[in-house]
């Protein structure tokens, strides 16, 4: 009997909690807030920064990429690229003469039709040119299906035969005094036709470079 109560009370007083002194507390206390050296380098914010942004990450994962360039304007740079047409020729009279000789004569004035179009064509741009309201763009567009249709009606032309009857020579023209004299007169009067209209162009280059040089009065 006295055997059991002894045990009984040995347990009681291993289950008793133990009563701490304030010095036990404070040290306790202190161990709890300040973290273990390994903790703290687990947690600290500065360690994990430079991880991230180390030199040798940024070598591999981001390299160094130079800016693309400006994008120029679409809008500007097609109107600085967009030219007239290109000059033909300076005059009427040195349309055949551009023309190869050792041509056909009938593809030689098939060639002689597109280059009086492409002529006309360019003295007409250059009138319109200081006009108001002349669209370019809308211009070129339609001399484009012009030259196209005017290509294929020469071309229908020339299949026909119609160009080399044109300028096939006939044998019975030539023995008659008459046409010989006609002939020269129409020679005469086109080259005289010819020395005129150069004249008028010369004094139409003329006067427009006087009027870009002289101050408006």
């Amino acid at each position: 009997m006295e055997e059991s109560c002894s045990k009984q009370e040995s347990k009681v007083a291993d289950v008793t909690p133990k009563k701490w002194s304030p010095r036990d507390a404070s040290s306790y206390a202190l161990r709890k807030r300040s973290p273990s050296p390994s903790s703290r380098s687990d947690t600290n914010p500065l360690a994990t920064k430079k991880q991230k942004t180390s030199p040798r990450d940024l070598a591999i994962n981001e390299p160094l990429v130079s800016p693309p360039p400006p994008r120029k304007s679409l809008r500007r740079s097609v109107g600085k690229t967009r030219k007239s047409l290109p000059p033909v020729h300076q005059s009427n009279a040195e349309l055949s003469k551009a023309i190869n000789l050792e041509l056909p004569e009938c593809e030689r004035f098939s060639e002689l039709l597109r280059s009086c179009f492409q002529f006309s064509v360019q003295k007409l741009e250059e009138s319109l040119n200081n006009a108001d309201g002349f669209d370019a763009k809308c211009f070129d567009t339609k001399v484009a299906l012009v030259t196209q249709k005017i290509k294929r009606f020469t071309e229908r032309l020339s299949r026909d035969g119609t160009l080399k009857k044109c300028t096939e020579q006939d044998d019975s023209l030539t023995s008659n005094p008459e046409t010989e004299a006609l002939k020269d007169k129409i020679r005469e009067c086109t080259l005289k036709f010819a020395n005129e209209s150069h004249t008028w162009e010369k004094l139409l280059r003329i006067t427009k470079i006087k009027q870009k040089t002289c101050p408006e009065i």
